[in-house]
């Protein structure tokens, strides 16, 4: 559920959704 999320974020915005998403 959240590496998917995490995964697609991470190519969209790059390091910001890394600290949202995967870092949560």
């Amino acid at each position: 559920m959240f590496m998917s999320s995490c995964k697609r974020l991470r190519i969209m915005k790059g390091s910001d959704a890394r600290g949202l998403g995967c870092g949560a």
